[in-house]
């Protein structure tokens, strides 16, 4: 097959990013087929970008891959309005490429944003090239109830293009249980198939072999309960929930707080720290994916927070399947799938949602248990191979297109 793969944020392991589509992709390539990538530069590694100024579209060969890059301005800073904007370019000039750039099998497009559905819109009604489309985030009910999209209007048009996006794709791929039953809300009578294929853990660059003795010394951690936090740093990922609860604990020389990652809230965190005066926190910055599994390796529990939206307990998010794949106990600051899954399997704890008081409570009770700690990220290996492992989440997306193809 040939296949045309829409992401607008694909990165690889020698940048800070999620790498679901880098390792999608090539796994499908290794299996016999032709991947394309189409993206736009926001995630790929500058080193890659020398020549692709002034080119509307720029193909290039990164790390094996064919991938065409859509040369315009996006940045986590923007405001909602300025990022609205740069999606819809984005979709535009995809939809572009399509109409006059080669001929696919097939395309896989994935969210966010909503409007990643246009091109493949564009490629089913113009070429008759089946899509499958995969919801990370069931769009527009996020923003909705996040309270950013307020205009009755643009709400009204957005739902209607969700639907039609689900009517005419050849099957749907969703990445948690929440979302499956939101979209099946939509899609309401259609039989349309809806498969759950949530993020994966990279059981081959993460794994408890790797040893986090180099970075303890490097950041004086000593024999200290290390909580680290390593994802992106945007509204929406709430770690300001963690410099609140590490001020609760201040006082607990034995426990200590780590926050890597880059986005649009970076300067207020850190603003945050220090007017607290706190020293029981390390802000790292952003970190290359490659390089993750050192920090995973010399801490004793990874954190996943979120802000206090219920919609976004249904979320998957990388960082929870690279805890997975560590060894790593788990806190998380809300409930959900995520929750039912490592508390069923005694991997950590889930709170209310954003419940700070009942966080601080389990961080003592997991500092105080650093014993149970090692059975914790055991189990949280053993799942992460059983259940999560890359390539076999891979296989079952790619039998999915080919079942959109064959049909």
């Amino acid at each position: 097959m040939n296949i045309l793969y829409i992401f607008q944020y694909f990165g690889t392991p020698s940048y800070a990013g999620g790498i679901r589509a880098y390792k999608f992709a090539k796994y499908w390539q290794a299996q016999g087929h032709r991947v394309t990538i189409l993206t736009s530069k926001t995630q790929i590694n500058p080193e890659y970008l020398v020549n692709v100024k002034g080119r509307l579209f720029s193909r290039l060969v990164i790390e094996d891959l064919d991938v065409v890059v859509c040369n315009f301005k996006y940045q986590q800073s923007m405001s909602f309005m300025q990022r609205m904007v740069s999606f819809c370019i984005f979709a535009l000039l995809c939809s572009l490429y399509i109409l006059f750039h080669g001929r696919y099998n097939v395309i896989y497009a994935t969210s966010t944003p909503l409007t990643v559905g246009l091109p493949a819109l564009v490629g089913k009604i113009c070429k008759n090239i089946p899509y499958v489309f995969e919801v990370r985030d069931q769009w527009p009910m996020v923003p909705i109830e996040m309270g950013v999209l307020k205009n009755k209007f643009i709400i009204k048009i957005l739902l209607k293009f969700e639907k039609k996006i689900y009517k005419k794709a050849g099957a749907l791929i969703v990445l948690s249980p929440g979302m499956y039953s939101g979209v099946k809300k939509v899609c309401r009578d259609s039989k349309k198939l809806i498969s759950i294929i949530p993020n994966s853990s990279d059981t081959d660059l993460f794994n408890p072999g790797v040893s986090g003795e180099r970075m303890r010394k490097k950041y004086n951690w000593g024999k200290k309960t290390v909580f680290l936090y390593a994802g992106s740093l945007g509204w929406i990922h709430n770690v300001d929930f963690i410099v609140e609860a590490a001020d609760k604990v201040k006082n607990n020389p034995d426990i200590h707080f780590a926050i890597i990652g880059h986005g649009s809230e970076q300067e207020n965190i850190a603003l945050k720290i220090k007017k607290l005066k706190l020293s029981n926190i390390d802000f790292i910055g952003a970190v290359p994916k490659a390089e993750l599994p050192e920090y995973l390796a010399a801490c004793d529990v990874s954190l996943s927070t979120i802000t206090n939206i219920p919609v976004i307990e249904h979320n998957s998010a990388n960082k929870f399947f690279d805890a997975l794949a560590a060894g790593n106990p788990i806190l998380l600051n809300y409930s959900g799938w995520h929750r039912d899954i490592i508390e069923k399997n005694d991997i950590g704890y889930g709170c209310r949602l954003c419940d700070l008081k009942e966080y601080v409570n389990k961080i003592i009770v997991m500092h105080k248990n650093k014993k149970r700690l090692n059975a914790m990220g055991k189990n949280a290996r053993e799942l992460a191979e059983n259940e999560f492992a890359r390539d076999k989440l891979a296989l079952q997306a790619l039998t999915v297109v080919e079942g959109v193809v064959k049909n």
